[in-house]
């Protein structure tokens, strides 16, 4: 009892002196407060949260008078305070400020109140001084809502805005501001996926220049070595597959950690985009040699993707000799994943032994009846018996997927499993020619799952046939602009995961 009385008596007179600091500096009480206010809306935020990761819109009416009032107080006390007088509380409250508007700013996103929260984020950029780390994200958010809310030429100038004066992007501590950096290669690969050409051709071009300037400039440094990769990662997204090896061989470097993972996927372009198998295997086979003779783990990886190019280069008993020896040496590496059976299939089926890949195709989907070679083991053996003229046979593969995939999708409902599950059932009726129906299943699968790359592929496919097949440009276009905003809605919802963290 000694002890703690001893202790309230040190304690009391230090709390005294802090309500007494904090009642004689307005600045201090006003950053408390301020402070109190965004704690308060995000415990509230939280407690809401603990029923589901995402607010309702009942929710968000119900946190937003919280931060809203956490956002008018914060531009009220920088208004009020001299930042001569109390420097150190005048940042503390710009922090706050950026703090609770890019909250409000966020969950007006989500309610749809893009008008709103674009004017929450263009108050932030004009009245409070932020730093680096603060303005790279508030611009990009910007961009975001304005590209969600159908404004594109508007999220364009912000974007342009941001790689322009984000540049060179590294930030004062001198790391790589990794946003603004991805920035080009993000505008092109999202234009990309929303077919307009000449659109496409200015964002590589943008993006190219970006990264060229980046090594001109920047030789010798990080700075440089990013380049390359995403130079590299450019010139594979627009299918320029010489161009991809030669920016990795500018980084190629033995004493670097990554070396043998650069080698791999240069081995991979040779094999799978530029067909020189010889150029792959030898890599292969090099690095192989340099493995621990104990290796298990990379070694049947590196002698299976020596067995995917002799398959490629239709030396069908070679590409199964190497599975079948994997399967010996490391059977967890091939029970572990479809790939290696559906291999022996392929290759039989290529090879015309019909009787002997249906048993393996059987097999596959037996033992692994929810992956995607299970299904194209389906398409596969339909393709085979038309081009064979055997159309009955065809027929009651087709009856037997076409039951198989529903079966699997109704297993699998609100999964990815249901999503695969889909886009293969749009392939079977595409084979059959059946075009519309085929484009229903395709809007469906995004709809259902836009966060999947299934989804994305199947609207872009539906797009494609409506535009193409069916004679149908509006609802092509419709779907495009759908696509469009999930895009843009794709970073936020990462972003936003991150929202109450703190």
């Amino acid at each position: 009892m000694k002890h703690v009385t001893k202790a309230l008596l040190i304690l009391c007179p230090l709390l005294a002196l802090l309500v007494i600091s904090c009642s004689d500096n307005p600045a201090v009480r006003m950053r408390y407060e301020a402070e109190k206010k965004l704690y308060q809306a995000d415990k509230q935020t939280q407690r809401l949260q603990a029923f589901g990761q995402n607010l309702s819109p009942e929710q968000i009416r119900q946190v937003y008078p919280a931060y809203r009032e956490a956002v008018d107080f914060c531009y009220s006390a920088l208004d009020s305070i001299d930042p001569l007088a109390f420097p150190h509380e005048t940042n503390e409250l710009k922090y706050l400020t950026y703090e609770s508007s890019t909250r409000l700013a966020r969950l007006l996103l989500s309610a749809q109140q893009y008008d709103s929260s674009i004017a929450i984020l263009d108050r932030l950029i004009k009245n409070v001084e932020l730093d680096e780390r603060q303005l790279l994200p508030t611009y990009l958010n910007l961009g975001q809502t304005l590209q969600l809310s159908g404004r594109w030429d508007s999220a364009l100038v912000v974007y342009n805005f941001t790689i322009n004066g984000f540049f060179p992007p590294v930030g004062d501590d001198g790391t790589i501001m990794v946003e603004a950096f991805n920035l080009p290669l993000h505008l092109y690969r999202m234009t990309a996926m929303i077919n307009d050409p000449a659109a496409v051709q200015k964002e590589f071009d943008r993006a190219r220049l970006y990264y060229t300037d980046l090594l001109s400039q920047y030789p010798g440094t990080p700075l440089a070595s990013a380049s390359h990769i995403a130079l590299a990662d450019l010139y594979e997204a627009a299918g320029m597959y010489d161009s991809e090896l030669q920016q990795l061989s500018a980084v190629l470097d033995p004493a670097e950690t990554d070396y043998q993972s650069l080698r791999l996927r240069m081995a991979g372009i040779m094999a799978g985009r530029l067909k020189k198998y010889d150029s792959a295997i030898s890599i292969y086979n090099d690095i192989l040699n340099r493995l621990d003779p104990n290796d298990s783990t990379a070694a049947p990886d590196i002698k299976f993707r020596i067995a995917l190019a002799l398959l490629d280069q239709q030396k069908y008993e070679q590409a199964r000799e190497i599975v079948f020896n994997i399967k010996k040496q490391y059977p967890r590496f091939y029970e572990a994943t479809p790939v290696p059976q559906y291999t022996v299939a392929r290759s039989l089926e290529l090879q015309g032994n019909w009787r002997r890949a249906e048993q393996e195709y059987n097999l596959l989907i037996e033992k692994y009846p929810n992956s995607d070679e299970a299904m194209m083991a389906h398409l596969n053996a339909i393709d085979f018996l038309k081009k064979q003229k055997r159309q009955p046979e065809a027929d009651l593969w087709y009856a037997k997927a076409d039951k198989y995939l529903d079966d699997i999708a109704l297993k699998n409902l609100g999964t990815a499993g249901e999503a695969k599950a889909l886009f293969y059932r749009a392939e079977l009726r595409r084979r059959a020619g059946k075009l519309a129906e085929t484009a229903e299943i395709l809007t469906s699968v995004f709809r259902k799952f836009p966060d999947s790359e299934p989804g994305r592929r199947a609207i872009m496919g539906a797009a494609s046939i409506y535009r193409e097949n069916l004679n149908n440009p509006q609802k092509a276009d419709s779907l495009t602009e759908a696509l469009k905003e999930h895009l843009a809605r794709e970073t936020d919802v990462a972003q936003k995961k991150d929202l109450f963290a703190d």
